[in-house]
């Protein structure tokens, strides 16, 4: 009896993967039409196509993870997406003539606040995937600034 169910659920699963897909949302993307902002007290505004000053993490920002999801050695139709808009940041670019450098960055996210369409994905990572119950805040740090190549 317990092989049969054992089955039945494997069957269950796999056709509701193949057969119906999630349908996850679109990557995300730069549009050409963004603004950034700055902060005007940390650095130099960004004007007349200028990068230098502290930029920081706009309204509405997003962080979030994509996975092409597998029942056993089939892949699913779809991606696993999870999303958060709990994040929080800045880098600072400073120029000089035609050099740009990275001076600084930090960025924040509230990993374990990452939702996508699944409350039984949600929990999985919480748990397994990314342990957010146990390290519920990413920071990423640059720790050396860098140069941008000049254009020729």
């Amino acid at each position: 009896m317990g092989t049969s169910a054992g089955l039945a659920g494997g069957a269950f699963a796999l056709a509701y993967f193949v057969l119906f897909p999630t349908s996850a949302p679109k990557p995300f993307s730069l549009t050409a039409t963004a603004s950034p902002s700055t902060n005007p007290a940390a650095g130099t505004a960004a004007s007349g196509g200028t990068l230098a000053g502290t930029w920081k993490i706009g309204s509405g920002s997003q962080v979030g993870y994509r996975v092409r999801e597998k029942l056993v050695f089939l892949p699913a139709q779809s991606d696993a997406v999870g999303r958060t808009s709990e994040v929080t940041g800045s880098l600072t670019v400073a120029t000089s003539g035609r050099t740009t450098k990275v001076a600084s960055a930090s960025f924040s996210a509230a990993v374990n606040t990452l939702k996508s369409d699944r409350s039984m994905r949600d929990d999985r990572i919480h748990t397994i995937g990314l342990e957010s119950d146990k390290y519920p805040t990413a920071t990423f740090k640059l720790v050396k600034p860098f140069t941008f190549p000049q254009n020729a």
